[in-house]
């Protein structure tokens, strides 16, 4: 629960908001109102989450706005494996002396001038 404490105020910074996000989860553990539904029930099943808190969240629309923020994200790896494969490709076995702290400073570097190159791209596109 602390996590979940954590996300709904980093959201919903007004204490007021945070308050009816907790008091909403408890209508939702509970299964009040629509969430006691057996149809609502068995869609949780086949829609993925922010697409079951877009249809039957309204209820509660602070948890509502937090579940589908929370929800949406996309979780990969891909960006971890990018920074590992510039972390080796700067501490290689010919520049194995570089201190820790130089060689993140060097990956920092090396991944934001990527990034500069990609947004100037003429066809990168947002």
């Amino acid at each position: 629960m602390l996590g979940f404490h954590n996300i709904v105020e980093k959201l919903l910074p007004d204490v007021e908001d945070h308050v009816k996000a907790i008091e909403q989860l408890v209508k939702y553990k509970n299964s009040e109102g629509e969430f006691g539904c057996l149809f609502v029930k068995a869609s949780a099943k086949k829609l993925p989450g922010w697409k079951w808190w877009v249809e039957f969240g309204s209820e509660c629309p602070k948890l509502q706005s937090v579940a589908q923020k929370v929800l949406s994200q996309i979780s990969c790896a891909s960006a971890c494996e990018r920074n590992w494969s510039t972390y080796d490709f700067i501490h290689n076995k010919k520049c194995n002396r570089l201190r820790p702290d130089r060689a993140n400073d060097l990956v920092e570097v090396f991944s934001n001038l990527r990034l500069i190159s990609k947004v100037n791209n003429i066809e990168y596109e947002e």
